[in-house]
């Protein structure tokens, strides 16, 4: 799981998706997380579900 503010800028993104894919494979996780104020997407990279997700959102999870 990362958190940032958001993930708009390029370079934030890339940072934020580099320590994330890092860990993942590490710890061989098929999905990880990225909790940023307001954006929201999904996709795949490297076999690796990538979830954004508001944290509002988040916190109402189970």
């Amino acid at each position: 799981m990362q958190v940032s503010w958001t993930i708009a800028n390029a370079d934030t993104r890339s940072r934020e998706l580099k320590g994330l894919l890092k860990a993942a494979a590490y710890c061989h996780a098929p999905q990880a997380w990225i909790i940023t104020a307001e954006e929201e997407e999904e996709f795949e990279i490297d076999g690796v579900k990538i979830l954004v997700i508001p944290a509002w959102k988040w916190l109402l999870t189970t």
